[in-house]
Parts: structure tokens; sequence; C-alpha cells
């Protein structure tokens, strides 16, 4: 018995020590990854005004015939995301008031800065159930034919206005993207991070692009064809074309 505890422990202590050298080789030829989107010299500030990044990503100033503002970056993010995060941020609004706000987080050294997309949404007060939640694809054309897989979220909330109490929806949608890879999910991202880290000693430059808006309910189904519309228009605009995916319509991973 004193005998197997023996080699119990000698496996264990083998075990650590491996894990320990291939995490010391990982760290020791980290490099970063180039991004999936496109950065342009343009500063970005925050709500107080102060300089964040003399960076930020690029989004096009005009799309679907809507103008739009360049948007600061709220307090709370600054004190929670790491200051190596680079950010785009736009307010698209057309003539009918219709508006869309349309979100840009890229990480930097630091990989915090990615957090899982469905905090921003339970944080400003919005509900959602799992099945509320839906990967779509959106057909892209240009610069090269592939399919762009979508987190969809339809969140609801409950306002009180001037003349009585409304509900809304939230429409939300979300994807990650590297300069080789897309993904709709955040364990997929995280796990093809880590393994491409192991493998490579490379951390990929993860960005997080989101878009939002509202509609009354019964209004889900045309909102969202209109946001795939905007995607399709603009993406080609900030993103950099996949490397790898090319990946026919019908084949296209979440």
């Amino acid at each position: 018995m004193k005998q197997r505890a023996w080699w119990v422990f000698l496996a264990a202590l083998a075990l650590m020590a491996g894990t320990g050298m291939v995490l010391h080789r990982a760290g020791t030829r980290q490099h970063l990854g180039a991004p999936g989107v496109k950065l342009v010299n343009e500063p970005t500030y925050g709500e107080d005004g102060r300089l964040v990044m003399p960076q930020s990503v690029y989004l096009p100033p005009s799309v679907l015939g809507a103008s739009s503002t360049s948007v600061p970056i709220s307090k709370l993010e600054l004190i929670w995301l790491p200051a190596d995060t680079t950010y785009g941020r736009r307010l698209y609004e057309w003539p009918d008031d219709r508006k869309l706000l349309v979100s840009v987080v890229l990480m930097g050294s630091d990989r915090t800065s990615i957090h899982k997309p469905e905090f921003c949404l339970n944080g400003q007060g919005w509900e959602y159930k799992a099945t509320d939640t839906e990967v779509i694809h959106v057909p892209m054309t240009r610069p090269v034919e592939y399919s762009l897989p979508v987190m969809k979220v339809q969140a609801t909330k409950t306002m009180q206005t001037p003349r009585g109490e409304i509900t809304l929806r939230g429409m939300y949608l979300y994807w990650f993207v590297t300069n080789q890879e897309i993904s709709a999910l955040h364990t997929r991202r995280v796990w093809s991070q880590t393994l491409h880290m192991l493998r490579t000693g490379e951390l990929q430059r993860w960005a997080y692009i989101s878009l939002f808006t509202t509609c009354l309910p019964g209004q889900e189904a045309p909102t969202v064809e209109w946001m795939t519309r905007w995607i399709q228009e603009a993406a080609p605009q900030f993103q950099v074309p996949p490397a790898v995916p090319a990946l026919p319509r019908t084949q296209a991973a979440p």
C-alpha cells in the first residue's frame, strides 16, 4: 500500500512538472497575433473627454443611408477592461428615427478584454432566456463568399414612459473574429485561443463585434433582417477577409 502511494505521488509530481514546462515554454515564446479588424489613427475618448487610445477600430461613417457619430467609451468599461484594449463605437441614425449602436472591442496582450457578451445586456436591465439565443448565418459575398456565424439574442425590457408602461425588445447580434478565425460562440473562442497558444505560441488577437437596437414586440424578424443587411454592407469595410474560412455557407461553424 505504501509503495502504491509513492507511485501515485511520483505520477502527480511528473504531471505537475510537465504542465509547468508546457506553460513556461508557451510563456517564453508568446507573441500577439494580428487583428481581424482594421485600425485607424483616430483617437478614442472616454465619457469625461480624456484620451483613451490614439488608435481606434475603423467603422464606416455612413452605411445604408444612415449618418453616424462616434460614441465615447463609458467609465465602467475603462475601469473593468485592460488599458491596452482598443475600441470602435458608432451610433447610426436614419431619417425615420431608427438607431443602431455598433461596438468593437479589440484585445491587446491582456486577453481579459473579451468578456461574455451577455453580461452587457444583464448590466443594462435586459432580460432573456436561453431559448432567446440562436446562432444565425449571414451570407457574405464580399470580398469573398462565406457564411458569417452571428449570435442573435432577443431580450425584453419593460419601461415607464410619460404615456405609460411599454415593453421593448432588445435585438443584440454579435460575433468574434481574428485575422484567421470567426466564431459566434464565446466558449469556442476561448478554446481556440488556448489551443492556438499552446501549439504556436501566438496569442490570437480577438475582436468582439456587436450590434444593438430596439423594436416593438412583433417586429423582431424584420429588425434582424435589417441588421443583417447592415452587416453585409459594412463588415467588408472594417473586417479583414478571413484567411482560413472561406467556408461554404452550408459548412460554416458557429
